[in-house]
């Protein structure tokens, strides 16, 4: 009776163990991701190991070609952002001629969240994964 009891918590104690890591499963960040107001696209690829996060603009709507934003098509807007915790890494967001510190959080794996402060301003976004 002792074994088969022992037997069981082995069994429950392997199995759990074998279901935790799935709860704290990292997301994919890499592909295409727009804004969800449609204003631009960013391409985000990691930056040599699965350390660093990098994110090309590579897309801007009508609208925000009118914008500063449209000299930084084709260029980093953020760069070599250093993995801080599962689904979240932090950098320099350039955007609008502006450039601060952000985070970038998964909240899915077809949702992220960038958020930063310019001064006293802070402000966070969300992308939807378009393609990747």
């Amino acid at each position: 009776m002792r074994y088969g009891i022992r037997r069981t918590i082995v069994a429950a104690l392997v199995l759990a163990a074998g279901i935790v890591p799935s709860f704290g499963a990292e997301f994919d960040p890499r592909g295409l991701w727009k804004t969800t107001s449609g204003e631009s696209r960013y391409h985000f690829v990691y930056c040599g190991d699965k350390q660093t996060l990098c994110a090309t603009l590579v897309w801007l709507n009508q609208a925000a070609m009118k914008t500063p934003a449209r000299k930084q098509l084709g260029t980093y807007a953020y760069k070599n952002a250093v993995h801080t915790a599962p689904n979240t890494w932090r950098g320099r967001l350039t955007y609008n001629g502006m450039s601060t510190m952000a985070t970038v959080t998964l909240t899915s794996a077809r949702k992220l969240t960038i958020s930063g402060c310019y001064f006293i301003w802070c402000k966070s976004f969300d992308l939807v994964k378009v393609s990747g």
